[in-house]
């Protein structure tokens, strides 16, 4: 089940396996943001993916995405993006924009299928040395 999460839910839910570069503290910063939406899927009252993002002007930022490795595969990633372009033309927002690994081939196939087009390379972007590949993916024009 897939839900907008909220700081009073949080508090009554676990993260049983570590998501990758997601955990309790900062699904509770991103709350305290009243630019952010988080979505996660839950299992059991427990989260087993999460989607951070921030919604600024008329964008969409990803920060984060993140499965249980256990559940990756099976479909969380393409469903919480499912719920977020549903949901981004409500706030006006015309692009969805993100940052991926330009060696993460399973992701950025998954973001294309969603029409995301890569719009630049961020040079050494992550602590290890990788590029990263800027994503936007269009939802309506200017």
């Amino acid at each position: 089940m897939i839900v907008r999460l909220q700081a009073s839910l949080l508090a009554t839910l676990q993260i049983p396996e570590a998501l990758p570069d997601v955990d309790t503290a900062s699904l509770a910063d991103a709350l305290e943001r009243t630019w952010s939406r988080v979505w996660v899927t839950l299992e059991d009252q427990a989260i087993v993916s999460a989607l951070i993002t921030w919604f600024v002007a008329d964008e969409v930022h990803v920060l984060n995405i993140s499965t249980a490795p256990s559940r990756q595969r099976r479909g969380y990633a393409r469903a919480l993006f499912e719920v977020l372009l549903v949901d981004a033309p409500s706030a006006n927002a015309r692009i969805v924009v993100l940052e991926v690994r330009k060696g993460n081939a399973p992701a950025i196939a998954l973001y294309e299928s969603f029409g995301f087009q890569v719009t630049g390379v961020r040079r050494s972007y992550y602590r290890d040395g990788e590029d990263a590949l800027d994503m936007t993916c269009v939802l309506r024009p200017p």
